[in-house]
């Protein structure tokens, strides 16, 4: 195999650089959180802040009017309770088990999630419909399934 990974290694990493590259991104990850939770605690960054700066769709996805509440829903997931990553695991779960146009509307109240899952279902190709702010700690991202092009 030609190809070389990062850091040069060819091929499969061994196990040192995997064990590095998870330490590098934990230590990275953990800044950000901590920078996001001090900037929460002193009022410098709010919901819309976050959600902004996860830039999961244009300034149409980002209307705080609550439009959830006018689109027609096929099915409802209630993941209040749970964490990242299983918000978005069990999300795209129920996707996959939706036919193509049907509208999955996820309930959480992990403040994570609440740009984590519409960031990373946009990824994989489902359209963001909206994302609505409850009540102080729900939230309602409303998901459209798509077609997938290979």
């Amino acid at each position: 195999m030609n190809e070389r990974g990062p850091g040069g290694h060819q091929g499969v990493f061994d196990e040192y650089t995997t064990k590095w590259y998870i330490s590098s991104w934990r230590l990275r990850l953990n800044k950000t959180l901590l920078r996001v939770r001090e900037d929460l605690r002193e009022g410098r960054l709010g919901m819309q802040d976050i959600l902004a700066e996860a830039n999961f769709g244009g300034e149409e996805d980002r209307k705080w009017d609550r439009r959830s509440e006018t689109i027609p829903i096929d099915k409802e997931l209630n993941l209040k309770g749970k964490i990242c990553p299983y918000t978005f695991i069990e999300s795209m779960l129920a996707l996959e088990e939706m036919k193509v146009g049907e509208v999955l509307r996820v309930i959480v109240d992990y403040a994570p999630a609440v740009c984590d899952v519409p960031r990373s279902l946009k990824n994989e190709g489902y359209e963001i419909l909206s994302v609505d702010r409850l009540n102080e700690a729900d939230w309602a991202i409303v998901v459209r399934n798509r077609e997938f092009e290979e």
